[in-house]
């Protein structure tokens, strides 16, 4: 619904564009699954950060993906867990919603 994209987008524009950082990658040279786990600075260079969210938001919303990843959560089962995120009244549930989001458009 409308208001809800008004929330991602505010969300986003609080963190400003420059926060992803675009060279992360694997060995391999792809980029992390998840999102960037592997990055743990931002590009403003502030350590703990990565793409403006701190490690620890990083990392849970990281997990989300990698269950589903692993096969251990059905995607609708996360899809719904993000709309949960998305309406809550908790602020770290909200910040790991747009974490997520990010990432998702990180890849």
């Amino acid at each position: 619904n409308k208001s809800d994209i008004k929330t991602i987008k505010n969300s986003f524009s609080q963190r400003g564009s420059s926060a992803g950082d675009a060279s992360a990658t694997n060995a391999d040279g792809g980029s992390p699954s998840g999102g960037n786990s592997g990055n743990t600075t931002s590009a403003s260079g502030n350590p703990g950060i990565s793409n403006g969210f701190p490690a620890d938001i990083e990392a849970e919303a990281n997990a989300h993906f990698q269950q589903v990843y692993a096969s251990q959560r059905k995607i609708n089962d996360l899809v719904d867990m993000l709309g949960g995120f998305l309406r809550s009244n908790t602020p770290r549930e909200r910040e790991v919603f747009s974490c997520m989001v990010h990432n998702l458009f990180d890849e």
